[in-house]
């Protein structure tokens, strides 16, 4: 039986991915106020690259994709009392009763300060009824999209996160897209029934 991964630099699925997702940050900044945090979004949204990338060469840290075979066992084997560290819990909505887990998790990150719990899910309003109604009050939901404005910046020019995006040259061709600047020609089409244009 496999353990929970300890995720290094090399590792393939972060092969070609260079910059982090500003989430990444977002996790750093609100585990150490919350026992959990859950991140949702549609499916390949970079969820999973998120976690990989807050996890890097960190020894407190291992993941864990719940989709995998064997994952339940992987969680019922170890002992949580006293756990020390943050567990990263990919795609938790496939964990059985998965209620009483976040139920436990909380608890014990309330009592542990050095005891953390990210899950992902890819179901959005199961994640929010689960944070919601399992998570006892004590858990940050964060939403995950597909790409914003300023990751696009971040990943296409040399910006860093922090930056100041209203001192961003006026003819960036996005900007100017963002803002509908210089577009004459756009308009929104009326569709049919049928999905025609009209």
């Amino acid at each position: 039986m496999h353990l929970m991964e300890m995720i290094h630099r090399t590792d393939r699925r972060l092969i070609g991915i260079k910059k982090e997702r500003l989430i990444v940050s977002r996790i750093r900044k609100w585990l150490p106020e919350y026992p959990m945090v859950m991140i949702t979004g549609p499916r390949k949204t970079g969820k999973t690259t998120a976690l990989l990338q807050f996890a890097v060469d960190r020894d407190d840290v291992r993941y864990l994709d719940c989709s995998e075979e064997g994952a339940i066992s992987i969680l019922t084997a170890i002992d949580w009392e006293g756990y020390e560290g943050t567990v990263l819990l990919d795609e938790f909505h496939h964990i059985p009763v998965v209620g009483d887990w976040m139920h436990m998790f909380n608890t014990l990150g309330e009592q542990n300060a050095k005891f953390r719990v990210v899950l992902t899910g890819s179901v959005s309003a199961f994640t929010l009824f689960m944070s919601q109604r399992k998570g006892g009050g004590r858990n940050k939901l964060l939403h995950l999209p597909l790409l914003t404005y300023l990751e696009y910046l971040h990943f296409a020019k040399d910006i860093a996160y922090d930056a100041d995006i209203s001192q961003c040259a006026a003819e960036d061709s996005f900007k100017d897209y963002m803002t509908l600047k210089n577009l004459k020609d756009f308009k929104i089409f009326k569709i049919d029934e049928q999905g025609y244009e009209i």
